[in-house]
């Protein structure tokens, strides 16, 4: 089986400790937390029951990590997987020795994620940007001005760009960024636009099912593993 396979293929690399939770999805929501946990899109042929446990993750284990795995890289399927939390997402269609890569990746905090992947959600942003981002107890945490400066890095404007649009100095662009990053504990434009992302509601959309302008997956749904990782140690 798929999830076997990739416990296999990891526990071979030294550094890593793999527990296979494929049986017992609890195991996931236990203490001690786990580091990172590679999840399934697909879980018991229920294409949305991935997605929901990574959102139960993200509340229950906000210190996990979760990587989506995705059967295509679809374009919802991408957004909705950022959207829900996860910090990548590895496609079958990747070559799986860049597995434990992306394993180490996340797990030094980074996103995993090709270019593509990434242009998916700075146009859903773009699309239906946040109005304000807040905290899991409700509160704003930026200004005014720098919900702008957020909604112009999504766009993709450079801080040149940013400080023409809100007639400000480029200086003074480059501190209200360094601000935003050090309220939301980002450090780069791709980590605020996928916390941007995160907080958007729910699309409802169903996994697997055609979205305008797009071809649908016409592999059948079936079960899949999941696999969380603990202790990953910094040594080469």
């Amino acid at each position: 089986m798929f999830g076997q396979m990739l416990t296999s293929l990891l526990r071979r690399e030294k550094d890593l400790e793999v527990i296979d939770a494929t049986s017992d999805p609890l195991l996931l929501t236990s203490v001690p937390q786990y580091d990172v946990a590679l999840i399934s899109a697909v879980l018991e042929n229920d294409t949305q029951k991935g997605f929901e446990l990574v959102e139960a993750l993200r509340l229950s284990s906000p210190t996990t990590r979760a990587v989506m795995l995705l059967d295509s890289a679809r374009r919802d399927l991408v957004v909705e997987a950022f959207r829900i939390g996860s910090r990548g997402v590895f496609c079958r269609c990747e070559p799986l020795k860049l597995l434990p890569k992306c394993v180490r990746t996340v797990h030094a905090g980074q996103i995993w994620a090709n270019a593509e992947q990434i242009e998916f959600v700075f146009r859903a942003f773009a699309e239906a940007p946040v109005t304000r981002l807040v905290s899991a107890d409700g509160e704003v945490l930026l200004s005014a001005r720098e919900q702008q400066v957020v909604r112009f890095v999504a766009e993709g404007l450079n801080n040149r760009e940013i400080a023409a649009q809100l007639a400000l100095s480029e200086h003074t662009v480059k501190n209200y960024i360094f601000h935003i990053f050090n309220k939301l504990g980002i450090s780069s434009r791709v980590e605020l636009v996928l916390y941007a992302v995160s907080q958007r509601p729910s699309s409802k959309f169903r996994p697997g099912y055609l979205q305008k302008g797009e071809l649908q997956d016409s592999s059948q749904p079936r079960q899949e593993e999941l696999a969380p990782l603990k202790n990953i140690s910094q040594s080469q």
